[in-house]
């Protein structure tokens, strides 16, 4: 498929433009998370997870799912920016489209890479062929970073998170069921995450 809205060449400038994407867009926060600070959370939480994933014994490349943790979110500054998630999900037909709209931004961005390295970004860009294993411990890590930007503005006073806390809260809870290395992270690193910098370097 040509590309049609992102010129040949211009992959990375796109992903580097994540920066200038505010998440949480219809929310007041009092802490700014934009697309690019939010990819390199979910894939330092991503990796961790699949760490232990291995040590477990399952057969997953904690670089593989690091890199797709990076690129996870590509349609976002490829142009189609950043939906609240309540919206996205209103109706199953809206969030089917969204996804289309999100895949065509995708493959125009792989297909702006020169042929010979279009295969090294592909099944990471391209959700849709990301590995199921891979995806589910990215959308894992992807939610317990939602948990912690809305515990977060919660610690600073912020009751604008209120509800958005407690709903992650269940929906982490559920990965957990799921994914027994994703528990691992919430039992043994999730508590860490919330300190103060004087409570992680105290004894």
């Amino acid at each position: 498929m040509k590309s049609i809205v992102h010129k040949a060449g211009s992959f990375v400038a796109h992903m580097l433009r994540a920066k200038h994407i505010n998440r949480w867009p219809l929310m007041n926060s009092l802490n700014t998370d934009s697309v690019s600070a939010h990819c390199y959370d979910v894939a330092v939480v991503a990796h961790r997870i699949a760490v232990y994933a291995q040590l477990n014994g399952k057969d997953v490349s904690p670089e593989a799912v690091a890199t797709a943790a990076v690129f996870h979110e590509a349609s976002e500054p490829g142009g189609f920016g950043d939906l609240p998630g309540p919206f996205k999900r209103a109706t199953e037909a809206l969030f089917k489209e969204i996804k289309a709209l999100e895949r065509t931004v995708e493959e125009s961005m792989v297909d702006s890479l020169d042929e010979a390295s279009r295969p090294y970004y592909d099944k990471y860009v391209v959700q849709a062929k990301v590995e199921p294993e891979i995806k589910k411990i990215v959308k894992a890590a992807d939610e317990i970073c939602a948990l912690l930007k809305a515990l977060g503005e919660l610690n600073l006073g912020n009751n604008e998170y209120k509800i958005a806390a407690a709903n992650q809260r269940i929906t982490v809870d559920k990965w957990c069921e799921e994914l027994p290395e994703a528990k691992l992270f919430v039992d043994n690193d999730l508590k860490f995450c919330m300190m103060t910098l004087d409570e992680l370097i105290g004894n």
